[in-house]
């Protein structure tokens, strides 16, 4: 599909012209904006096919705009600026992303899609009121394509936040396996996010900062402030990675935390009838002459030093334990120490 609109920045007149009559409007001194969507895997034949001809493109700009690599950045070519940009869309749980290439010449605006770009459905459904009001130059279609990019970014970001809400409320939850992988994915598609977020800021910054014929330098200052909102989404991806990762590292550390209370429990316990498995060991031997046999009250005997035995260990045990809970209580008073003993002293500093 092909969408070919002439602009009289002059008369604030804007209208859809045909591919054929593109060389004759930009003669007649009128900026177009030549809009091109193709299939996703067209190629240099395709774009040739497409506008090549109509406006006359080099085959270096021809074999610059085949490449199908979504990535961005920025480059002087015979024709005017090349600038590749990555369009991002969350649907079905993952991030889909669409290159567009951006060709800014004299007398026309070349922007190139394999496949579907949101944001230049806003750009196309919003141009024409900032083209009535601010419009002075054929920047501010430059200028617009970066600000409904940026909205896009803003967007989805927007929903990694809310998806590191859920994940946060999910791992300070009951957890399961599921939970994990979830949060995976999530801080995979933030870092991919931000991949494409950094150099859009970057082009955006050097576009606005450094002199070129192809920028006007009213469209400089807009550029500028765009940087600053990319930047500020970079700034809220990594706080949202953060959050995700602490989130993670809290619940993971939760986990290790209940593990230990039920090795210690089962330590307990088996410390308790570590000595009975003892008695029973030596009791349970099949020797000829073991006097405890002959005892007529052997077997009231056994179980009296088994009680013996243990209330000896479970008296021992709790002892030590009120004696590391006064410690910890002791250490936790503000203005007092513990020692090496566990005694409780004062801080003299």
């Amino acid at each position: 599909m092909i969408r070919c609109i002439a602009f009289d920045f002059e008369r604030k007149h804007d209208e859809p012209v045909a591919i054929e009559a593109v060389r004759m409007e930009i003669a007649s001194g009128r900026f177009v904006w030549v809009d091109v969507e193709l299939g996703r895997y067209a190629g240099r034949t395709d774009i040739e096919r497409a506008v090549g001809e109509h406006l006359h493109l080099s085959p270096d700009v021809i074999e610059i705009m085949s490449r199908h690599k979504a990535d961005t950045g920025y480059e002087h070519v015979p024709d005017g600026l090349h600038i590749a940009v990555v369009s991002c869309k969350w649907a079905d749980h993952r991030l889909a992303t669409t290159r567009v290439d951006v060709l800014m010449s004299a007398g026309f605006l070349l922007t190139m899609t394999r496949g579907h770009a949101e944001f230049l459905d806003n750009v196309r459904r919003d141009y024409r009121d900032d083209f009535e009001r601010f419009a002075r130059s054929p920047g501010f279609l430059l200028y617009e394509m970066f600000d409904h990019l940026t909205r896009s970014y803003e967007m989805i970001e927007q929903h990694f936040e809310e998806e590191v809400e859920r994940m946060h409320l999910k791992l300070a939850g009951r957890l399961d396996a599921s939970v994990f992988p979830l949060a995976s994915r999530v801080a995979a598609n933030i870092v991919r996010l931000r991949r494409h977020v950094a150099p859009a800021r970057a082009v955006a910054a050097e576009l606005g900062s450094r002199r070129s014929p192809m920028v006007p330098e009213t469209t400089q200052p807009f550029l500028l402030s765009t940087a600053a909102e990319l930047e500020r989404i970079l700034t809220d991806l990594t706080v949202s990675r953060e959050i995700l990762t602490d989130a993670v590292h809290l619940s993971m550390s939760y986990l290790t935390y209940r593990t230990n209370n039920v090795i210690n429990a089962l330590t307990t316990v088996s410390f308790i009838f570590l000595p009975l498995t003892f008695l029973v060991g030596v009791y349970g031997m099949n020797f000829e002459f073991q006097p405890e046999y002959k005892w007529r009250f052997g077997y009231l005997w056994f179980w009296g030093l088994v009680a013996a035995v243990s209330g000896a260990v479970g008296l021992s045990l709790w002892l030590v334990m009120r004696r590391e809970k006064r410690a910890i209580a002791a250490a936790r008073r503000p203005g007092r120490t513990v020692g090496a003993r566990g005694a409780d002293s004062v801080d003299r500093d």
